[in-house]
This record gives structure tokens, C-alpha cells and sequence, in this order.
């Protein structure tokens, strides 16, 4: 008697449909984020990585790099989750319509911050499809995910919540 096995529901790495996903999109490693480990981690895995120091200077304000990410439609990962607390910060990812995933452990290698996203990319790839609309997403420990900040706007310095 042989058991049957359940087709699981979850991306596959080698799915055609993930691997179409890989090659067209592009991630933009803050600088928060920007080590040579992750960045090579995250080649090694298929993903095409853009790191912040090879378009901006250090203390390039989020403001300046978000809008040319934003246009390039680059998916952002970051370390840093205060962009989602300062005003001016949250204004400028939404107006630049952004896509951003924060890893919400600091204390981690670059190495297992690697690991988290990867493991945590047919999830990213779920999120980046279904939302059309800019975001910030946190990435747990366990390589969860789930949205931040989504439903504000923010016009002239006030911010609304959008209703429901």
C-alpha cells in the first residue's frame, strides 16, 4: 500500500513560473543591506541584486534614491525599517511607488539574512504580484511575510488612512 502525496501549494525553486519571476525583476539592496556576503548570497541564488553603493554615494538621503529605484521599478530590501516611521521617508517610497521588503532581525550575518530572503522569496514574489500599489513588507526570522504599510497617502506633510 503506498501513501499518497500531496502536490504542495507553495512556489517551487525550479517552477518556469518563479524562474520568469527571477529573471524579471531586479532587487535593490539598501544600504543598510549591503554587505558582499549578501550581495553574493543572493546572486548565487538566481536573483539579480543591485547594490546601493554602486549607484549612490553613503549619505544619499531616501528620499533622492527611493524615486530613481522607483522609476528603474526595482524591488527594495533593507535592513532599516525606520523609513517606515519618518514622514518625509514614507512619503517619498509612496510617492515613488516602491516595493520594499525589511528584515526585521538587525542582529544577524549577512550569510543567514541570505538565507531568510531566499527562503522567503516565493512569498515576496506572491506579495510583489498581488499589490499594485507601493509597500512595506517585514520579513520575520521564520522568512514569513506580511505588509506593513500599505493604506496611507500622504499629501502636503498630512497623512491619511485610507478607508477601507
Amino acid at each position: 500500500m503506498s501513501a499518497r502525496h500531496r502536490k504542495s501549494k507553495q512556489q517551487s525553486i525550479t517552477n518556469e513560473h518563479y524562474q520568469r519571476q527571477l529573471r524579471r525583476t531586479t532587487f535593490f539592496l539598501e544600504r543598510s543591506l549591503g554587505g558582499k556576503t549578501i550581495f553574493e548570497e543572493l546572486r548565487k541564488a538566481g536573483l539579480q541584486v543591485e547594490p546601493h553603493k554602486k549607484w549612490f554615494r553613503h549619505n544619499t538621503p531616501d528620499e533622492d534614491w527611493l524615486f530613481v529605484v522607483g522609476e528603474k521599478k526595482w524591488i527594495v530590501l533593507m535592513r532599516d525599517l525606520r523609513i517606515g516611521l519618518h514622514l518625509m521617508e514614507l512619503n517619498a517610497l509612496l510617492t515613488a511607488r516602491v516595493k520594499a521588503f525589511g528584515l526585521v532581525s538587525s542582529e544577524l550575518t549577512d550569510k543567514r539574512n541570505a538565507e531568510i530572503i531566499i527562503k522567503a522569496l516565493p512569498k515576496i514574489f506572491d506579495m510583489i504580484e498581488a499589490n499594485d500599489f507601493p509597500f512595506i513588507a517585514k520579513v520575520q526570522k521564520n522568512s514569513s511575510v506580511e505588509i506593513w504599510k500599505k493604506d496611507l497617502m500622504i499629501h502636503k506633510g498630512i497623512q491619511f488612512k485610507k478607508r477601507k
